[in-house]
């Protein structure tokens, strides 16, 4: 208020991180109660790294980035370091970020090996508007380059920079990061952000500041995975499936194909049913598999997904069976289909129990 009245009142002492009632801060970090939006790197040096952003709420000026090593052991085993704060910009919500090696199409020499970080930023404290920041680490992640920002300008006019999809490295080299976008009247979508000359300049495509509603990636938080050239141009394809709460499809997950790089996508139901808060899809080029025995040649794509009514799929004994929970299916066709053999259930749910893990 302009007569100042505000100032020391219960709402801004709240804004600043105070709770009035229990004369107590709100946080205390940088581990918080709110954990969410993980993803993990493997390094050259056989680690694991995990990051995940942390705070009270997902809208407060606290939030902040975490990370975890999962460090090799002589006996091969993984110890993992206790949460440290990975990155923070002072003041700023720290909305997720994504992890990517540059080894994802196979080995590379070490002194070639890359870890990639893009984080999304609030550009005025709280979950606004959002910047991109990037870094990279040659050293498996001991060290990091200063944070860079990335196409700021643009974000600073819309929301359309969650990074909140998947992270992959397609055959021809480019970096493909995912974010979350505007709605398209529907629900939420998504757009990419990509790097050809590894992560030194980036530049958006399908975004909803250039791309109309219906060309867009539907859905939210999108699994994106690279196909073999559907349009026979030369040059391979995208496929992403998003969170849509089940509103595209009466119920069945959205899936987009993009024949231009990311730059406009078609749309059309999945064959696995919509997920909700909470949950996430992922996609995933195999280097290998039994039924493709040359490495790296016409492998399957691997999905998981929630089934939160139910599926038809294998269940621990095996036995096609109409089962809920962790889902994982194979695509040997590019995902035009995924045979219900090679559906598999990994957790089972009774009613609104989740029962005990159990892979067969």
């Amino acid at each position: 208020q302009e007569d100042g009245s505000h100032y020391g009142s219960k709402d801004q002492m709240k804004q600043f991180g105070f709770d009035v009632e229990n004369r107590s801060p709100l946080q205390t970090g940088p581990l918080y109660t709110h954990n969410h939006s993980p993803t993990i790197s493997w390094t050259e040096n056989g680690d694991l790294l995990v990051s995940w952003f942390s705070g009270e709420s997902e809208i407060g000026p606290e939030l902040t980035l975490l990370a975890s090593r999962g460090k090799r052991q002589n006996d091969g085993s993984i110890h993992w370091t206790e949460p440290a704060e990975f990155l923070k910009a002072a003041d700023r919500n720290m909305h997720s970020s994504n992890l990517l090696n540059d080894a994802s199409n196979g080995p590379v020499d070490p002194e070639d090996f890359i870890l990639h970080q893009m984080a999304s930023i609030g550009i005025a404290g709280r979950w606004d508007k959002l910047a991109l920041g990037y870094r990279k680490s040659i050293d498996n992640g001991a060290s990091w380059s200063s944070v860079r920002m990335i196409l700021e300008l643009d974000h600073a006019l819309n929301d359309g920079a969650s990074m909140q999809g998947n992270m992959f490295q397609a055959r021809d080299g480019t970096l493909v990061f995912v974010t979350d976008d505007e709605s398209d009247g529907v629900f939420n979508t998504g757009s990419l952000v990509v790097s050809n000359d590894n992560g030194e300049t980036w530049v958006r495509r399908g975004h909803s500041s250039s791309t109309s509603d219906s060309l867009r990636i539907a859905g939210i938080h999108a699994a994106v995975v690279e196909v073999d050239d559907l349009n026979k141009d030369g040059k391979n394809d995208l496929m992403a499936i998003g969170r849509d709460k089940g509103k595209y499809y009466d119920g069945m997950a959205p899936k987009s194909i993009s024949i231009d790089g990311g730059k406009t996508w078609s749309r059309s139901p999945s064959v696995f049913p919509s997920i909700g808060s909470g949950q996430r899809f992922t996609l995933l080029k195999l280097f290998y598999s039994n039924d493709t025995p040359v490495k790296g040649v016409d492998t399957p794509i691997l999905f998981t997904g929630f089934a939160n009514d139910s599926i038809l799929a294998k269940d621990v004994e095996g036995q096609l069976n109409y089962v809920k929970g962790l889902y994982a299916a194979l695509s040997f066709d590019n995902g035009k289909t995924w045979p219900q053999k090679y559906r598999k259930v990994i957790s089972n749910v009774l009613g609104t129990n989740t029962l005990d893990l159990d892979i067969a």
